[in-house]
């Protein structure tokens, strides 16, 4: 995947510095390796969260369970970092329901899945 974009690139830098135009098939070209390689991020980002989901992470001891039946994923910083993952996971089928709890000025937010 690297090389198919370092072509084009290398391709239109040789057409730029020694002064040529750039044909519109090789504009195209880049186009569509761009919109790819966004694609793939997507597929790379599911993947991610399926991992996340598979591995067993254990909470820090703080009692921020939010009830029997809920899996802890991970811990953020910011608590819209944290509804954005379940927010993410519940789009992808991975989860129903999310929490974030524990969050504050001292605890960074645990992200709860059912």
């Amino acid at each position: 995947m690297i090389l198919r974009k370092l072509v084009p690139a290398a391709a239109l830098g040789a057409a730029l510095i020694s002064g040529f135009a750039v044909p519109a098939q090789a504009a195209t070209t880049a186009d569509h390796i761009q919109k790819s390689s966004s694609c793939a991020t997507s597929q790379a980002a599911r993947a991610a969260a399926a991992e996340k989901i598979s591995e067993a992470k254990t909470p820090s001891p703080t009692g921020c369970q939010p009830g029997p039946r809920w899996h802890y994923i991970d811990e953020y910083f910011w608590a819209s970092d944290c509804a954005e993952a379940g927010s993410n996971g519940i789009e992808s089928g991975h989860w129903r329901s999310f929490r974030c709890t524990c969050g504050g000025a001292f605890s960074d937010y645990q992200l709860w899945v059912r």
